[in-house]
């Protein structure tokens, strides 16, 4: 039997003889981290009211908006209608209005913030909109230009709102919510002004307009998008719930109604939305939206409330903590008795970590030399425990790295301690693979180097996975080519590059002729077998540096640089179309299919991606309504023959109303007898604009529409 004695050969001699010492130590020590913890309370207090003061203050601006919003869509409902309509509601709303623009002063004060930094002093904002109701009253003022002075009022509260929660530091994830969806809030009242003003005018050719009205539909759903992304998942089914009412689905219904009258579909007069209808059921999505707004800053408020209340909580718990600290010293004695088995449990844990843990761990000594392996490194290398042991660990090196990396690699090790990157390591077979590599050092109480830790874990799966997802991104899943998003990339890079170099290029739109039938007749199946077969013929007939890609169904974009001649262009175009002449081969079937190309040049048709995409496809459609299977340069004619199109369409509509057709009666003579045998009846239009028209012209659009 053997019996320990307290003396240098105790490991725990020391502790002992100096435990008053580390008691004071210990001591010391908590009324250290205690007093750090009233710190930090204190701080998070003061955070908390920032926050709740941040809060009250975004409601109230948020609720300004919400009135200013409404008066703007009904001043932009009055102006367009040249003051027939929305009289009443407007004088209610601007006193609704006023109420809210009182306190938005009050609020600012409480975040001591100057107003008129902002320009939303009391005065100023207060002569800014008695200016605006004024001119709008009196028609002085254009739509637009009222449109855009609330607009600016609103879009300074959104801006205040966002710059302090981020000056702030305690932009929190409700917030953000909160805030994107106030803007998605504000889109869907510009698109109630605009809309309004679009219906009460019937202005559904004004192109600008048309266009504004897609930018702020698109802004909308963005800031929509943000929302749903930032908010939880009890907002979310509330807000699909919301989505799923009646006035949302009739406000969906009128959205598609002006699309199909801005693209010149006639629709019943039944079946027309009038301004009113619009501006009720969109003052109702806007309502809606309201309410999940006040929703949304009670859960905000409730939330800044209770996190304030909370961090006092903590202060109080912290301070009692600090007057606790000097009890628990007592514990210190108990603690160094049980220190030993601690120490043991420690190991053993640490033990069964070493050996269970999934990442590959070496132990080396301070020259580098294996000591110790875990089971994971033997599964990952290859090297089983004794065929490494005593080794250097040079053994794993891929050679992919040069002397750089290792003396960079080792001079921060030197320096902190540890060192962590991606490394390429080679396996027992020899395959190399690539390794997320973390290294700390070990040394004794005398801060002597002793020992290197390496764990490694194996990043093949995850690269391999890196991989997949980049060239799904980059290319179409059906038939190889690029993606929609790789072949905009690849437009930009020629855009750029002519800029800068200036050269010309071609962007052509290829649509398959009568592919619709395909895949309702033979399926879908036969139908993707055509489209691969479609893009491996593009492909065949580009040159090197061409770029193609599946944009959309049956359609294919291609990108031709280094242009010099329309003509080469034209005799590109020849070569594809010849590509399709033989017939396709697919899913047991023969089919003959053609194609239709439009072709746009840089810079003459365009000198962005939009003009030159838009271009291409107007010239596309014209060759496939001058017969299947030929290609078209664009010319602004196209655009010009549409328009004269459109408005002649819309004029044999209204003379249907206008009873501006008559009936003429051509007789039929005999000619041996000369005698009356019957007579011709003939349609002919007057028309207040156009005075006669031709039958050559208006018969064809009639059996057309």
């Amino acid at each position: 039997m053997t019996t320990t004695v307290a003396g240098p050969s105790d490991p725990y001699h020391a502790i002992k003889q100096h435990s008053a010492w580390l008691l004071a130590a210990f001591l010391f020590a908590l009324a250290y981290f205690s007093g750090s913890n009233l710190w930090h309370s204190l701080s998070d207090l003061r955070n908390a009211k920032q926050v709740s003061i941040l809060t009250k203050s975004s409601v109230v601006m948020s609720a300004a908006v919400h009135e200013l919003q409404r008066e703007r869509g009904l001043s932009s409902g009055y102006m367009a209608s040249r003051g027939k309509r929305f009289d009443d509601a407007l004088t209610t709303q601007r006193s609704k209005t006023e109420l809210m623009l009182q306190k938005i002063a009050p609020a600012l004060d409480a975040r001591h913030l100057d107003a008129r930094q902002w320009g939303l002093g009391s005065e100023e904002t207060r002569n800014v909109i008695e200016k605006t109701r004024k001119e709008v009253s009196a028609m002085t003022i254009s739509r637009d230009d009222a449109v855009a002075r609330y607009t600016q009022l609103i879009d300074r509260l959104f801006a205040l709102m966002n710059s302090e929660a981020q000056a702030s530091g305690t932009l929190l994830r409700p917030q953000l919510a909160f805030i994107a969806f106030l803007q998605a809030k504000e889109m869907a009242g510009q698109e109630r002004a605009m809309l309004t003003a679009i219906l009460s005018t019937g202005s559904f050719s004004d192109i600008e307009r048309i266009k504004a009205f897609h930018r702020i539909q698109a802004v909308r759903d963005t800031r929509l998008d943000q929302f749903l992304t930032s908010t939880d998942a009890a907002t979310r089914t509330h807000h699909a719930e919301m989505q799923s009412k009646s006035f949302f689905i009739e406000a969906a219904r009128i959205r598609q109604q002006v699309s199909l009258l801005e693209q010149g579909t006639s629709l019943p007069q039944s079946d027309l939305p009038t301004a009113e209808s619009w501006f009720a059921t969109s003052t109702h999505v806007i309502d809606a939206m309201k309410a999940m707004e006040d929703g949304l800053s009670a859960s905000i408020l409730r939330d800044a409330t209770d996190a304030e209340g909370k961090a006092q909580w903590q202060l109080l718990i912290n301070g009692l903590s600090a007057l606790a600290s000097f009890l628990f010293a007592g514990l210190l004695i108990w603690q160094v008795r049980r220190g030993k088995l601690h120490a043991e449990t420690t190991l053993r844990l640490a033990g069964k970590a070493f050996s269970n843990s999934v990442e590959a761990i070496v132990v080396t000594d301070q020259n580098s030399i294996v000591i110790e392996v875990n089971p994971a490194f033997s599964r990952i290398t290859g090297y089983a425990r004794d065929e490494v042991l005593g080794k250097h660990v040079r053994l794993l090196k891929s050679g992919r790295h040069d002397g750089d990396f290792y003396a960079n690699m080792w001079q921060r090790l030197e320096a902190d301690g540890s060192w962590e990157g991606e490394i390429w390591n080679r396996r027992k077979n020899g395959d190399i693979y690539p390794a997320l590599l973390s290294i700390v050092t070990v040394k004794d109480r005398l801060d002597r180097l002793v020992n290197y830790i390496a764990m490694t874990v194996d990043l093949s799966q995850h690269k391999k996975t890196e991989s997949l997802l980049e060239q799904l991104r980059t290319f179409d899943a059906l038939t190889g080519l690029l993606s929609r998003d790789a072949w905009m990339s690849a437009l930009d890079r020629a855009l750029a590059n002519a800029r800068d170099t200036p050269r010309r290029f071609a962007v052509l739109e290829v649509g398959l002729d009568r592919f619709k039938l395909i895949n309702d007749s033979l399926s879908h199946a036969v139908g993707d077998l055509v489209l691969i077969e479609a893009a491996d013929r593009l492909r065949s007939e580009l040159r090197r540096h061409d770029a193609a890609a599946r944009t959309n169904g049956d359609r294919f974009a291609l990108l031709l640089e280094d242009i010099d001649e329309s003509q080469n262009a034209g005799t590109i175009c020849e070569k594809l179309l010849a590509a399709f002449l033989p017939p396709f081969n697919v899913g047991g079937h023969t089919l003959h299919i053609s194609a239709s190309i439009g072709i746009a040049l840089f810079p003459e048709d365009g000198d962005a991606p939009g003009p030159l995409l838009r271009n291409a496809e107007t010239a596309m459609y014209r060759a496939k309504k001058d017969g299947l299977g030929t290609y078209h340069f664009y010319s602004t004619e196209m655009n010009a023959e549409g328009a004269r199109l459109l408005a002649l369409e819309t004029l044999l509509r209204q003379a249907l109303s206008r009873n501006e057709f008559s009936l003429h009666y051509q007789p039929q003579v005999d000619i041996d007898s000369g005698h009356l045998v019957g007579v011709e009846a003939l349609l002919r239009w007057s028309s207040p604009e156009l005075g006669m028209v031709s039958p050559i012209q208006f018969i064809p659009m009639a059996e057309e529409t």
